[in-house]
């Protein structure tokens, strides 16, 4: 259960002290929690064993304040902004992900990729009402990250897989593992995305990496895939450039069938415009090709007008 520390004259404890306390109830923000008024330390005894949690069972709730041991492997790992902890770790468990803050020096540039166990406070998020949105985990200073597979050291130097084969079947392949891709980039939106073209596919790449790129240029990139919409995806990734090309040229599908094949890629199609909507931060083109309605995106300013043909 979680304590709120409200003893008069400032009581400490110290992680591993078997402490006895009075208090009072309270219904918390989210579930019970026990509103210290005295305490006293009676000694130190061992920390009990964590309890391992699936994904499922963490965002079930039930399991607020309490000591969980948790495996996955890390997505990314970053400086901690907000809330509490040095280090942001957000891990893939079960096919989600989930948020840690770690209270000490981690190696970070050895971490992404690893697959690691952490021992920790689970804490949940919840709204004013009271219900669940999300959990978070927080390691205290002292307890180390347990790394059980430790990332490539040479993730670059791997095979480079083509987009074709994102998320097809593999027997022996290391599921949830960051892939390497190789390709010219198409359009970028810096800190958010970009797109390559691989041969005559497509991919879109998250990333929240500060390079920028042009049109042509010829990247290796490392990335998490995931299911998109339709096509596979990357996330977190990274990038390093091989060289300069031209940008490239626009595929111009002959049907319907030929554009879904495109997805993710350059295309260029021709359409009567049937309905413009516009927002603050671009305008929307509902296009009508082949019978079919086809919405096109267009970032543009609040004041920019929509380009003429």
């Amino acid at each position: 259960i979680y304590v709120r520390n409200d003893a008069p004259g400032g009581v400490q404890f110290q992680r591993g002290d078997a402490v006895e306390v009075e208090g009072y109830s309270g219904a918390g923000g989210f579930s019970p929690l026990l509103y210290m008024t005295s305490g006293r330390k009676e000694g130190v005894a061992p920390i009990p064993p964590p309890r391992t949690l699936r994904f499922e069972e963490m965002m079930g709730g039930q399991f607020d304040a309490q000591w969980v041991r948790v495996h996955g492997i890390v997505r990314r790992c970053e400086p901690a902004e907000a809330w509490a902890g040095r280090f942001r770790l957000t891990l893939a468990v079960g096919g989600s992900l989930l948020v840690a803050h770690v209270n000490a020096d981690v190696p970070a540039a050895n971490l992404v990729d690893a697959e690691v166990t952490l021992d920790g406070l689970l804490f949940n998020q919840h709204n004013q009402s009271r219900q669940f949105v999300g959990a978070l985990l927080f390691v205290p200073s002292g307890v180390p990250i347990a790394i059980d597979v430790a990332a490539p050291e040479a993730p670059f130097a791997a095979p480079v897989r083509s987009v074709a084969s994102l998320l097809q079947f593999e027997r022996y392949g290391r599921y949830g593992h960051r892939v390497h891709m190789r390709g010219e980039v198409v359009q970028q939106l810096p800190g958010e995305c970009l797109w390559i073209r691989d041969g005559s596919r497509g991919l879109r790449v998250a990333s929240r990496s500060s390079d920028i790129f042009s049109p042509g240029d010829q990247i290796d990139i490392l990335g998490f895939a995931t299911s998109g919409d339709y096509t596979p995806r990357l996330e977190d990734a990274v990038f390093q450039k091989t060289r300069s090309g031209p940008a490239p040229k626009p595929v111009f599908p002959e049907d319907f069938h030929t554009a879904i094949a495109h997805d993710s890629d350059f295309v260029a199609i021709q359409g009567s415009i049937v309905e413009i909507r516009r927002t603050p931060t671009d305008a929307t083109l509902l296009l009508d090709w082949q019978g079919r309605l086809v919405p096109a995106t267009l970032p543009l300013g609040e004041n920019e007008p929509v380009p003429s043909a």
